[in-house]
């Protein structure tokens, strides 16, 4: 989901690995959290980077990934 036009959290609770489709509002997104590193600085990583439009993106089993909108 996104938030306040500005931060994106895809969350997955169960036991196996999910492919999560999502939109976003244009502009540049930096990864925050991968499920094992935080930083508001960025995390490093495939994902590491997004652009405003459609994406699919993998979710490991009960994790969590968040992004900001810069």
């Amino acid at each position: 989901y996104v938030t306040g036009d500005r931060v994106l959290v895809l969350a997955n609770n169960g036991p196996q690995e999910e492919r999560i489709h999502f939109d976003l509002p244009d502009g540049d997104w930096r990864q925050v959290a991968d499920g094992e590193r935080m930083s508001l600085d960025g995390v490093e990583g495939e994902y590491h980077r997004l652009g405003g439009g459609g994406h699919h993106i993998p979710v490991p089993a009960r994790s969590f990934l968040i992004w900001v909108r810069d």
